[in-house]
């Protein structure tokens, strides 16, 4: 019994003794294996990459001759939706694929490899006659992820890792862009340029044109607008001057393109302005515009007058009912006065329904311009036409200042000139006429070896009327 008892403290203790060496066991080993600060955070920088795998489709068509590859790259992001890329790449950069698997007649089976800074893409698909599409792999390289998050761009990196590897920047971004002479980039503007497909060799394309890019979001406009070193070679080899950065986002933003000018050429244009091209697209003097003005009897218009009619309002409806109204064929710099000054279509129409038809436009632009009194149209004659009158407009200040407008119409502007007239000039004229409650006139203007007969209606200071040339 003594025996029995003896046996099992025994075995009681060595149970204990070795559940103590277990526990101490485990702990040694928990201890070993316990990553250090440096590594734990060495995991988490490198943790995403270790994730990162996108799929998605791709599509590619050979450019000139099967040396560069137009490429678009699409994927499904776990929000739903689709992301499309676009971008070019030489078939030099390509791993596993040769120009004659692109060009072959018949459909090729092919597995290849685009490796960028940021990982690597696998493609398998086929190819047929330039033409191939299939299903693509990206792998990001934990590397690349460790050193954009130290330089401060993990967030960007995040939200944006396929545009960084479509975009071929290396891990030291700011690096990159300093060398090139650009700022560096903030996260906020990398993740922007990431979203635009923008890399170095689209700097480095704009710099060999002459281009001396400076600020990052002068570039992320060029490349959002899709002003390409392909479209500035293009307006150059049009005839153009390089336009500046900033003209090159304007005509991007307004839709200059190359087959408007040719439309506009064919026309008999020549257009040789990159600062006129912008205006004419800012303001749709457009080929349908030009042709419907040919229909109405304007042929050809001036570049600057078709920016001038858009610019204010010439349409063809206010050509036509201006027609209707009995303006015919009215100048053009005419049409585009009419609308500057306020002779609108309401108007004239105005006029006529207090009794004031068929007025000749010089004197409504005397209504519009200069404040004439409507009740002056009565009074006023037309002089001879021809040329050979002379309107006059008279505004006094006071009973000593004057002030006097002298036109010669005619002109295609139907303005022809002003100036100012000394009063002593004006003889004949009274002060009790001048300031009358409406009263006819009649003076001489004499200007030197000048000398006009002058009649007219005057009321309250404004007087108004023609002159001829006197024949004594």
């Amino acid at each position: 019994m003594k025996d029995e008892n003896t046996a099992t403290l025994l075995r009681q203790r060595a149970i204990t003794l070795a559940g103590a060496i277990c526990l101490l066991l485990i702990a040694g080993l928990t201890h070993a294996t316990a990553p250090s600060p440096a590594a734990r955070q060495r995991d988490q920088l490198t943790g995403d990459a270790q994730e990162k795998t996108i799929t998605g489709q791709w599509i590619i068509e050979a450019v000139d001759s099967g040396e560069n590859l137009s490429t678009a790259l699409t994927r499904t992001p776990r929000g739903g939706g689709r992301d499309t890329r676009y971008f070019k790449v030489g078939i030099g950069e390509l791993t596993g694929l040769s120009r004659e698997q692109i060009l072959s007649g018949a459909g090729q089976r092919v597995r290849f490899q685009l490796r960028r800074p940021a990982g690597t893409f696998d493609f398998e698909g086929s190819f047929a006659a330039g033409k191939g599409s299939g299903a693509f792999t990206f792998t990001a390289d934990k590397d690349f992820i460790a050193i954009m998050r130290q330089n401060g761009y993990g967030e960007a990196l995040k939200r944006n890792l396929f545009g960084f590897a479509i975009g071929s920047f290396g891990g030291d971004v700011a690096a990159e862009f300093t060398a090139l002479g650009i700022e560096t980039p903030t996260p906020e503007q990398m993740g922007q340029m990431n979203t635009q497909a923008m890399s170095v060799e689209y700097v480095k394309e704009l710099k060999v044109l002459g281009y001396e890019p400076r600020s990052i979001d002068q570039l992320i406009s060029l490349r959002k607008h899709g002003a390409s070193a392909e479209y500035v070679r293009a307006l150059m080899a049009a005839g153009f001057e390089r336009p500046t950065l900033e003209q090159l986002i304007s005509l991007r933003i307004h839709g200059a393109s190359l087959r408007f000018v040719e439309e506009l050429r064919s026309l008999g244009y020549e257009l040789r302005s990159i600062e006129q091209l912008i205006s004419l697209r800012i303001h749709g003097a457009n080929v349908e515009f030009v042709k419907t003005l040919a229909a109405l009897g304007y042929e050809r218009p001036t570049l600057d007058q078709l920016i001038s009619m858009r610019i204010h309002g010439v349409t063809p409806r206010f050509i036509e009912e201006l027609k209707l109204l009995g303006y015919d064929r009215v100048p053009l710099e005419q049409l585009i006065s009419m609308k500057i000054h306020g002779v609108t279509l309401d108007f004239i129409r105005e006029l006529r329904s207090q009794g004031y038809g068929n007025v000749p436009l010089g004197r409504l632009f005397d209504v519009r311009m200069f404040k004439m009194p409507v009740e002056f149209l009565k009074h006023l004659p037309d002089g001879d036409g021809g040329g050979r009158s002379v309107e006059w407009l008279i505004k006094f200040d006071g009973r000593t200042a004057q002030r006097v407008w002298m036109f010669r119409r005619g002109g295609e502007d139907g303005g022809g000139r002003s100036s100012e007239v000394p009063t002593e000039q004006l003889r004949g004229l009274t002060e009790a006429e001048v300031f009358s409650d409406g009263a006819p006139v009649r003076f001489r203007f004499a200007r030197g070896a000048q000398s006009l007969n002058c009649v007219g209606w005057f009321k309250g200071g404004f007087g108004a009327g023609v002159c001829e040339a006197a024949r004594d």
